[in-house]
């Protein structure tokens, strides 16, 4: 009875150490489990990380931002000043203010021989501002019907004289628009030839009475 006894306590001790070593089986299976997870959210954790890098890594740069200076940009958008037309020129109240040949300066002798080199070369004078001064001679020709005027030179002597012809500027009529025969005048104006006929003539263009 004993020995029976006995040996259905020590059953029991092997059931309930069974039982323990069971429960402890158990335990450890799931801290085993629990581990296992944690360590698979750290490594799905790390790999997420890994992937934004590489995805930062691949993505394009940003394009920088102008680097035009503010004051570059605020000149571009400033509007056009209105254009600034010049103001013509003032025109010379005397067009003959400046005299080429002054021949009212010279000495008779000196005039006298400025106007002989004219009528030697006058193809040299041609276009430069003449000013003269002596008796008007009036020629009219019946062959043009027209009135010629002239500005008459002497030499020292007064033995010989060369006249040079004139024109005045405008409309003007002989005799109301010009002085009396003979009178002393002095005129101004550009030298130039011309061709009449078989002749070649001299004449101031677009004179005036000084």
């Amino acid at each position: 009875m004993m020995k029976k006894w006995i040996r259905i306590c020590l059953c029991l001790m092997f059931m309930i150490t069974s039982a323990g070593c069971s429960k402890s089986g158990g335990t450890s299976d799931r801290a085993k489990k629990k581990t296992a997870g944690v360590n698979e959210v750290l490594e799905a954790g790390m790999a997420e990380a890994d992937a934004e890098k590489t995805a930062e890594s691949t993505m394009p740069a940003e394009t920088p931002e102008s680097t035009v200076p503010a004051e570059t940009a605020v000149l571009s958008t400033e509007e056009p000043s209105a254009e600034i037309t010049p103001e013509p020129a003032e025109e010379t109240a005397d067009p003959y203010e400046v005299i080429d040949i002054d021949l009212t300066v010279m000495s008779a002798t000196m005039v006298y021989s400025q106007v002989s080199d004219i009528m030697a070369d006058p193809d040299a004078y041609v276009g430069k501002v003449l000013k003269m001064k002596g008796p008007m001679t009036v020629f009219h020709s019946e062959e043009t019907g027209k009135y010629y005027f002239g500005c008459l030179i002497q030499d020292a002597t007064a033995c010989c004289a060369q006249g040079i012809e004139f024109e005045l500027a405008g409309e003007h009529h002989y005799p109301e628009d010009y002085p009396p025969e003979n009178t002393e005048v002095t005129v101004v104006g550009v030298f130039d030839t011309y061709i009449e006929g078989v002749g070649l003539y001299c004449t101031l263009r677009n004179a005036k009475f000084a």
